[in-house]
């Protein structure tokens, strides 16, 4: 892992208390919601949908706000 993709996880690891939640797009394309502490324990890669891993380039803060004001938010969803 280079030094720059580290000192980016180090900077989101200390600045959880500001935007606790990120956002980025799995290769699948569906939306992936993470953590600092999960990004930084998994070594800068995510977990798409299906289970696969994949490593993170871009991703965007999302403030806990944002996700709970959602459209989705508090809905259930079917099990097939």
């Amino acid at each position: 892992m280079s030094k720059a993709i580290i000192d980016r996880l180090k900077k989101i690891a200390h600045s959880a208390g500001t935007t606790p939640l990120y956002e980025t797009i799995d290769p699948e394309g569906n939306r992936v919601v993470f953590t600092p502490a999960s990004l930084v324990a998994s070594g800068g890669k995510a977990k798409s949908k299906s289970g696969k891993s994949f490593k993170i380039t871009k991703w965007k803060g999302k403030s806990l706000s944002d996700r709970v004001s959602g459209k989705d938010f508090g809905k259930s969803k079917k099990q097939k």
